[in-house]
């Protein structure tokens, strides 16, 4: 399987001038917020959209993720800006091994 099922998730929205992290744990009748929290990134790491310094942008993810108290490790990842490509492409059924 692709996607492991685990009762905890991470959304990362790695923004121009923060990145901002949720951290959610599945309950009985949906989701609960676990931790939240925001760190800046510094000026000049991340411009129109495209990761100039990846170790200062790692660092910040890593400093929010301790200041936070985020401990999982399955994570959903956002970045915006020009530099973002969307194509939608239609694949035929597969099954895992396939893919």
């Amino acid at each position: 399987m692709i996607f492991r099922r685990t009762n905890s998730l991470v959304g990362l929205d790695i923004g121009s001038s923060a990145v901002k992290a949720v951290e959610l744990r599945q309950v009985s009748n949906g989701y609960k917020v676990v931790a939240i929290g925001s760190e800046p990134v510094p000026a000049d790491c991340i411009v129109d959209g495209a990761i100039i310094d990846g170790g200062a942008v790692a660092d910040v993810i890593r400093q929010l993720f301790e200041r936070n108290g985020i401990k999982t490790k399955e994570v959903v990842a956002s970045l915006s800006g020009n530099a973002v490509i969307v194509k939608k492409i239609a694949l035929p059924l597969m099954s895992d091994e396939e893919l």
